[in-house]
């Protein structure tokens, strides 16, 4: 990583707007084999305002756990410094991501330093009663600054500060603040003289190990989960010579089960990237844990990995201690496995996989009949049968069997897997036990966030999901009401106009349960069940450190 500095051009009316302490501004430079845990060490170094300008192409900040990492160190900084993230224009999904965690981002150095100026304005304009400094030729409403390309049209962090009239009498100032400023800058950025901050991979990692789904299931939903591992290092040492850099997959710390799984072998140095997928898409997470990189002969495939801790040179693991005071003894593996691997209630009931496979499979199932009731409500059908068998099946997946009759007309018949259909998505009584699906990720996600050995992306990300499930239960509970209420008419009454609208928002909302909604803080979807399945993916990733 580059560090340079620049300086705001002095001036005795700079004070007014940007304090004293603020008039330098860090630019960090990143390369591309930089980790996130050096950035934000680095981050926390620094007092002044920041610039942090993300490379053309890298491995950081590609994914929704980067930028909750740096929204989490933005928000325990203790003084009110600026900051601002340059993408290039071309990381549209960085640029998104940016947005959607409201981190202030720019394409370029200059607009990053037209938000600097225009962050302490808004804090001046706050402070400083602009009467006494207007002048008498000077307009008496706001104009619009001119807003910069690079931000979002009303998202958090784009620019929308308005210049106020007070601060045209210093316009002159300003405007040569920020010429000189952008001549200073770019020069500086310029890799005359650099600072080279060294990587110090001794106090963080480098590198993560994720699961991966290549999406090859089978109709037991057992295989095609957690099958692929992706596994990054950066800048690590070639082997020493004869000797090769073997990549185990190791079980749980104790289990003699499990063999290691040797998943590659690094014959160089640098920055390396490791994809094993499962020959049988094997659900990996389900046995294993851990990774350990060992340096062994290069010239034989070895059977099992060393035990000697000299042959050691990097490894991680999903933290495994029990949480304190959890009448199971539930740990960070436990929550993880059960959301992705395999559920001890689940197995009970004969249901294999995880809890996240169940609840995106019967939440599709939910919107697939809604959308075919409100096409045959408009479709050649006359009698409302088809339309009726819908809300049924609708009304199994959303209560389970143990509670499907009490939403349904007596006697009505069990029409849908009897297994896929055993345990609802909803809580149909209070302390419901089994718990529907729904509320039994989000018993899992608040143990994940209590866990010991969480980091703060895991709980971020772990609150931002929860709240995305608050909305789905709102939305699943009113499909719920429509289904029961459709289930109790006949053919005549499935006819009539008020069965189109409530079949309209029935769909409506299964859809948005599904693939999410708008939300227009960020100008994109976020929530429903895929988002979620993605959200719930990243929560694997283990940091990859010295022994």
């Amino acid at each position: 990583m580059i560090l340079d500095n620049a300086h705001l051009v002095e001036d005795q009316n700079t004070g007014l707007v940007v304090p004293e302490s603020q008039r330098s501004v860090s630019l960090f430079r990143m390369e591309d084999q930089d980790s996130l845990q050096e950035v934000i060490d680095l981050l926390r170094q620094q007092e002044c305002a920041i610039f942090l300008l993300l490379p053309i192409s890298g491995q950081i900040f590609l994914q929704a756990d980067h930028f909750l990492a740096l929204r989490s160190f933005l928000d325990e900084r203790k003084h009110p410094s600026f900051f601002a993230l340059v993408i290039p224009s071309h990381r549209t999904q960085e640029i998104a991501l940016a947005t959607r965690y409201g981190i202030e981002h720019a394409a370029s150095v200059e607009a990053a330093l037209q938000s600097l100026l225009s962050f302490y304005s808004r804090d001046f304009e706050g402070a400083h009663p602009p009467i006494e400094m207007m002048r008498h030729d000077q307009r008496t409403e706001p104009i619009p600054m001119i807003r910069d390309s690079a931000f979002g049209n009303g998202s958090p962090g784009a620019f929308t500060a308005r210049k106020r009239p007070y601060l045209l009498g210093m316009g002159v100032v300003l405007v040569l603040m920020l010429l000189a400023s952008l001549i200073v800058v770019p020069l500086l950025l310029l890799p005359t003289h650099p600072t080279t901050i060294k990587r110090n991979t001794e106090t963080g990692p480098i590198g993560t190990l994720m699961f991966g789904s290549s999406g090859q299931f089978d109709p037991s939903i057992t295989r095609g989960y957690n099958d692929i591992i992706m596994m990054s290092l950066h800048s690590i040492p070639p082997p020493p010579a004869g000797l090769c850099n073997d990549v185990w997959l190791l079980p749980d710390a104790g289990d003699d089960t499990i063999p290691p799984l040797l998943i590659d072998s690094l014959h160089t140095g640098g920055d390396v990237h490791v994809m094993y997928t499962s020959p049988d898409h094997t659900n990996l997470l389900a046995s294993y844990s851990g990774v350990r990189v060992i340096a062994q002969s290069s010239t034989i495939t070895p059977d099992t990995p060393s035990q000697d801790p000299a042959d050691w040179r990097w490894q991680g693991f999903i933290p495994n201690t029990p949480t304190p005071g959890d009448g199971k003894h539930y740990s960070l593996l436990s929550h993880l496995r059960h959301l992705l691997a395999k559920d001890p209630t689940l197995q009970e009931n004969q249901l294999p996989g995880g809890l996240a496979t169940w609840l995106t499979r019967n939440v599709a199932k939910v919107e697939e009949w809604a959308s075919a009731a409100q096409g045959d409500w408009h479709g050649l059908q006359t009698d409302g049968t088809q339309i009726h068998n819908h809300m049924l099946r609708i009304l199994a997946y959303l209560d389970g069997w143990s509670y499907y009759l009490q939403d349904v007309p007596a006697a009505s018949p069990w029409i849908v897997d009897p297994q896929a259909g055993k345990i609802g998505l909803l809580n149909r009584v209070p302390n419901q036990n089994p718990p529907g699906f729904l509320e039994h990720v989000a018993m899992h996600l608040t143990g994940l966030a209590e866990a010991p050995g969480h980091t703060a992306q895991q709980r971020q990300l772990s609150i931002l999901v929860d709240t995305a499930i608050l909305r789905m239960r709102t939305d699943l509970l009113q499909v719920r009401t429509d289904a029961a209420k459709l289930a109790q008419m006949n053919g005549e009454q499935l006819q009539q106009q008020d069965t189109d609208t409530i079949l309209n928002e029935m769909a409506m909302l299964t859809t948005e349960v599904k693939s999410g909604w708008f939300d227009p803080s960020t100008g994109e979807n976020m929530g429903g069940v895929l988002w979620i399945a993605s959200c719930l993916q990243q929560l694997t990733t283990i940091p990859v450190t010295l022994p």
